[in-house]
Formats: structure tokens, C-alpha cells, sequence
């Protein structure tokens, strides 16, 4: 019996601005989560920062849910890099 090999779908690259549209939040915030290292970007090109589309995606929710049950962004930021 052979197995098939599922090709993984290639991480897909997105800038703060996309991603503020796409979360319906001010880049400001999103600039102030980036300096605050909740979340960083994989690559810099020029001065445009690039993330993982999915991933920062997954932790910008996270964040938003902790902040909700009353974490502070110091917490929060302990939280995610301890996992």
C-alpha cells in the first residue's frame, strides 16, 4: 500500500496593513503589538515588515482573547512566549 505525500501549502506572507484590514483594527495597534514583541515579523524587505499570514493571525486572536478575560500586555506576552 502506498502512502500519498500531501504537499504543504507554502506559508503565505502578509504585511500589518493587510492584516489590520483583514482584523478590522488600527495598524497603530498592530505596530504598537510588533514593538512590543507580541509579534514578529519573519523577513524585512526595504522598511516593509512581512509575517506568516496564518500564524500571526492565530496570535493576534490569542492576544485579543486574553486582553478580553483582563490580561495586561506584559501577561500576555510571558504567556505566548512561554508556549
Amino acid at each position: 500500500m502506498t502512502e500519498k505525500i500531501k504537499a504543504e501549502k507554502p506559508n503565505e506572507v502578509t504585511t500589518l496593513s493587510k492584516l489590520a484590514l483583514e482584523l478590522k483594527i488600527y495598524r497603530s495597534k498592530l505596530d504598537f503589538y510588533m514593538a512590543s514583541g507580541l509579534i514578529i515579523p519573519i523577513n524585512k524587505i526595504n522598511k516593509l515588515n512581512l509575517f506568516d499570514k496564518q500564524k500571526t493571525l492565530e496570535r493576534l486572536r490569542e492576544i485579543e482573547k486574553l486582553q478580553r478575560k483582563g490580561k495586561t500586555l506584559k501577561e500576555i506576552k510571558e504567556l505566548l512566549d512561554n508556549n
